[in-house]
């Protein structure tokens, strides 16, 4: 899913498991949404309409949320407390990836560590700018894949 103060729901759970490995297609196309950064609105959506068993989410699977923001929360009423604390009862694994400049500020920073599981040293990243991402890519994959406790050459 992606969000400004919009939200955008590019596939589910259900839909990448039907790709049989030849996921490409399925985020070939998204163009970034710009827009006040909605970010726990976007959590509780995802937390609400993604990780259910209706989208293909499963049980018996840890679950794990990447959120990756380029700003602060801005003209979101939500509380990132509540929202943190429902996916928290529901088991999700949140990495939170800052990207650029905005995570300088402390309250920035604070809701980065507020996204992200506990220890947050271990949960959050910031990156420069969207190319840096790549810097963290093979580090998020293999604690994102040790989570689940399998190989990540299938999804490579």
């Amino acid at each position: 899913m992606q969000y400004s103060h919009k939200f955008q729901t590019h596939f589910t759970f259900s839909e990448f498991m039907a790709t049989a490995g030849s996921w490409q297609h399925l985020v070939d196309g998204i163009q970034q949404l710009r827009g006040p950064t909605h970010t726990p609105t976007a959590i509780r959506k995802v937390v609400r309409e993604l990780f259910v068993a209706s989208r293909g989410a499963r049980d018996n699977v840890n679950k794990v949320l990447l959120v990756i923001t380029d700003g602060k929360t801005y003209g979101d009423n939500t509380p990132l407390a509540d929202v943190v604390a429902e996916a928290e009862g529901k088991g999700i694994v949140r990495y939170a990836i800052g990207v650029g400049e905005a995570f300088s500020d402390t309250d920035a920073k604070r809701e980065l560590n507020t996204i992200g599981s506990w220890p947050s040293k271990d949960y959050v990243f910031q990156v420069q700018d969207f190319s840096a991402l790549e810097s963290i890519r093979q580090a998020l994959q293999d604690k994102i894949f040790a989570i689940e406790g399998v190989s990540h050459s299938k999804y490579t």
